[in-house]
């Protein structure tokens, strides 16, 4: 397999709806990660890491570097309202 063969691959199960049930993950802003963003460095943020950085929308191309990178923030996720969230803490 290729790498952008792979890259598709890991995009197509991030981008599932199935696991975005599972997770009970919801878009505050932006979007999830999908065949689109896979060709460059992408992520959703959690809600409490985008509030740790100050990103609090996504009205202006926001980048965040991780890892000695810059990574293209797509979406940012709502608050886990699920109590194994809470549990977590």
């Amino acid at each position: 397999m290729s790498a952008d063969e792979q890259a598709e691959s890991e995009v197509s199960a991030a981008d599932s709806p199935a696991l975005t049930a599972i997770l009970g993950a919801s878009l505050a802003h932006g979007a999830f990660l999908n065949l689109a963003t896979a060709r460059y460095p992408a992520v959703v943020l959690g809600a409490e890491a985008a509030s740790l950085l100050g990103i609090t929308n996504l009205a202006h191309p926001t980048q965040v570097w991780i890892g000695g990178h810059w990574f293209a923030v797509t979406g940012i996720l709502d608050p886990c309202q699920r109590p194994a969230c809470w549990a977590a803490r």
